[in-house]
Parts: structure tokens; sequence; C-alpha cells
């Protein structure tokens, strides 16, 4: 057991010292809150921010800690340890190709990303390492009718058995437009999709312009393929994937799954987590071969649509996607939702579905409560305080405005958006249900308020 030492004669501990011995901050042994002992466990949680990928050094002095009997310890104690990396780009090639041969090809993406990112969180994210894994034989296409197949198959058993935690399908028993009770002609068409996939090995979108498939895809997408999100083809694609040598995935943050291929199919992006449904979703697997179970967070992008016919030009689809792969690190980080933007009013946050801005945008708000990027203070009631957000890099400065009503006002590159937040959200920045804000045009007296 330990305890600290009292206050009288209280030596003072310097702790987290940077790589070259600068003291990043220091306490008081016996009247720090940033220090807490229980039992034979002491913890220092430190009120600066310590940078990622960097080491430290905490000292602590002879005579700081005591045993329960009252003794010193004796000889003073140096501990170093390193904090996290905030992403590993994991890059995989699938169908037999790869948009990215090495890292090096990766870092340009790699590099606008994580600036960006460090842009956003006023520097907080802005580490990464690239790590290469093996290209996947597996075509896309056959990914997604295996999904597909195993999706009708639960349909057909009635979506199998009440235990969510063996069953990846179980909530569809109880889902409102889910096949339930089905009637002999759907499980006709069901049998006769399920053998063109089988035989044709690509997803029922192809199979939508038969005969058939024009008759009945659509109830099928709503009733049935619905379910294949459970357990989608990009679950497929990286079963039994296995991390590289080298590689511990609690040394980062968050990972992505970066894959491509150089044909038009695409798995999109999400981000998730190890024991999604159960553990059920994911069989991702150390160098050893061993499940990753826990809750540590990742986020896939597929960057395939670049080289597909008719698309985009294929800069703009390199930051696309460095966009997607910021918005879905977000989401690794805590923001759970969207941003809501259903008019596409502005182009203004990269968590709405409708954006196309050319610049990386977060609210300043999610910054705040949602990211805790930036502190309290950030927020002003008082119009000539606020500071243009752009490329701002000084967490003192005032980037919000408060109008009341729960309305919010912020300054970006020269232009002013406003947005309204949800009263639960406000209250408890943790309940993020799929909105944490809501755009809305700028009021034309705040702006003229603003602008004197």
């Amino acid at each position: 057991m330990l305890h600290r030492r009292g206050k009288r004669d209280d030596p003072m501990w310097e702790t987290s010292k940077d790589s070259v011995g600068n003291t990043v901050e220091s306490y008081q042994a016996g009247s720090s809150s940033s220090i807490s002992i229980a039992g034979s466990i002491l913890s220092i949680n430190p009120t600066a921010v310590l940078a990622s990928d960097k080491t430290y050094s905490i000292n602590i002095p002879v005579g700081a800690v005591q045993d329960t009997a009252g003794n010193n310890f004796e000889e003073a104690i140096e501990y170093e340890f390193k904090t996290q990396i905030d992403v590993a780009f994991m890059l995989m090639g699938y169908n037999g190709t790869t948009l990215y041969e090495t890292p090096d090809s990766f870092k340009a993406a790699a590099e606008l990303t994580m600036t960006q990112m460090g842009l956003l969180s006023f520097n907080r994210l802005n580490s990464y390492r690239t790590h290469m894994l093996p290209i996947s034989p597996c075509d896309g296409e056959y990914a997604q009718s295996k999904s597909e197949i195993e999706a009708i198959d639960s349909a057909l058993d009635n979506w199998g058995s009440d235990n969510p935690f063996s069953n990846i399908y179980q909530e569809f028993k109880r889902h409102p437009t889910a096949l339930s009770n089905s009637k002999a002609e759907q499980i006709s068409v069901l049998t006769s999709l399920r053998l063109w996939l089988v035989e044709n090995e690509k997803g029922a979108l192809n199979w939508k312009d038969t005969d058939l498939g024009k008759e009945h895809y659509e109830w099928i997408l709503d009733k049935v393929l619905i379910a294949a999100e459970n357990k989608p083809a990009v679950s497929l694609l990286l079963d039994g994937v296995r991390m590289p040598a080298g590689f511990d995935v609690k040394e980062y943050r968050t990972f992505a799954m970066i894959l491509s291929s150089d044909d038009s199919y695409s798995v999109n992006a999400a981000a998730s987590n190890f024991s999604w449904m159960g553990g059920q979703q994911w069989n991702i697997l150390n160098l050893d071969g061993v499940k990753y179970t826990d809750s540590q967070m990742f986020f896939y992008d597929d960057h395939s649509d670049i080289n597909s016919g008719g698309g985009p030009d294929p800069e703009k689809m390199k930051i696309l996607n460095v966009q997607v792969d910021a918005h879905e690190l977000i989401h690794t980080q805590g923001h759970i939702g969207h941003d809501q933007d259903p008019s596409c009013i502005s182009p203004y946050s990269v968590m709405t579905a409708c954006y196309v801005g050319d610049f990386f945008t977060y609210p300043i708000y999610n910054r705040i409560y949602l990211m805790g990027w930036l502190p309290e203070t950030a927020i002003t009631t008082v119009p000539s305080l606020i500071q243009d957000s752009y490329n701002a890099t000084d967490p003192t400065k005032k980037y919000l405005l408060k109008l009341g009503d729960f309305r919010y006002q912020e300054l970006f590159n020269g232009t002013w958006y406003q947005y309204r937040i949800d009263g639960s959200i406000l209250n408890n920045p943790d309940a993020v249900d799929g909105n944490a804000l809501s755009m809305e045009q700028t009021d034309d007296a705040a702006r003229q308020a603003l602008s004197n």
C-alpha cells in the first residue's frame, strides 16, 4: 500500500519531462489534485496536453511516496513512457491488385489527412505510421455475393435464433420492414436469387436488371438485403487478415484499413470496433492468429474509385478519399452521429452527408464538447472577440459566438456559419444520437453585428 507524504516539507514532483529534458509539468506530492493513489497504484492525470508519439519521463524524488507505515521510498523513481501514435494506416489491396504498392505511394494522402486533422484538432491529432498488408485475391463482387447469400439464408430461416451473441441477424426478427411470415412466392424468388448469386459470384445489384430482378429487387432490398449490412462485404474481405510483424495495436489510438483495387467495385467506408455486433462482424487477427476482441476503434475506407471509369477527376477523387478518411477518423475519436444539413445550406461540416466543401471544416462546438480539442473558454458572447478559425493554431483564442436559443455562429475563412444545437446534446455532450448540430442560414442581424 502507498500513500503520499504530508504537505509539510512537501517535495516537488517533476513529471512528464519531454525527450530533451524540458519539464512539462510539476506537482506538489501532498496537495496536487492530479495525483491519486488506490492501494498500490499511483496515478497521475496531467493537466498539460501530451503530444502523441513522444517519449516522456516521470521523476519522483526520494521521500515523495511512503508506505502505510510512514517509511519513505529510499530511492528516486525515474519512469519513462511513450504516448500513443494517433493513426496506423494499413494498406490492403484486393482482387489481386492495389493502388498503393508501397507506403511511399500512400504518403501524399496520409500527409494531407493528418495535416488537416492537425488543423482541426489544434494539433492534437497529427502522428501516423503506414503498414503494408498482403493483397487479397478475393474479388469485391464475390465478397458482396457471399454477404447477401448469408442474409438470404438467415431470412429463409426466419432470421435464426433469438440469441444476439451467436446470431448476427437476430435484430431482424423484430425489424419493422424485414421479411417475416414469408409466402411461397417470396421463398421461390429468394431461392432463385441465391442460386444466381452462387453461380455468378456478383452482388444482387447485377441481378436487378434480369427479368426476375426487375420485378422483385426493390422489396428484396428493403426486406432482406438490408440485413447484409450486419456482415458486409468488407468483413469478408478482411476475414482472417493478420497484422504485420512489429505491429502492436495498443501503440495506436486508432487504425485505418485503406483498401483498394484497380476495378470499380467499392466497399465504401465506415467506422467500427473489434467488438461490434458482439464481436461477430470482424475476424481481424494479430500476427499470432489471435482474434482482436476488445473495443478498439478503427475505420475502413475503399480508395478504389480513383480509377473507375466515368467518375470524377482523379485529383478530385484523391481529395474526396482524404475527406472521407478524415470523416471516419473523427468518428473513431468519439463523434458517433452526423451533423445535419438536410437542405445542404452550407458545405461546412465534414461530418454532414452533403459535404462538398473545398476545405476540411468541422464546427467549433464539436471541437469543444465532442472532441475536447478546445476549452470552453473558446466561447464568447462578444462578437468583436471572435477569431477566424481557418488554419488557426492558438487554442486560447475565442472562436465560437453564443447567440442564445441554442444557436451559435463562427467565422471560417472570412465566412460566417450558423447552426443550432439540440438541447439534450448541449446538456450532455456524450448523448450524440445522430445530430450534433443543424446548419442554418446565417442570421442577417447577427452577421451585421459581427461585421461592425
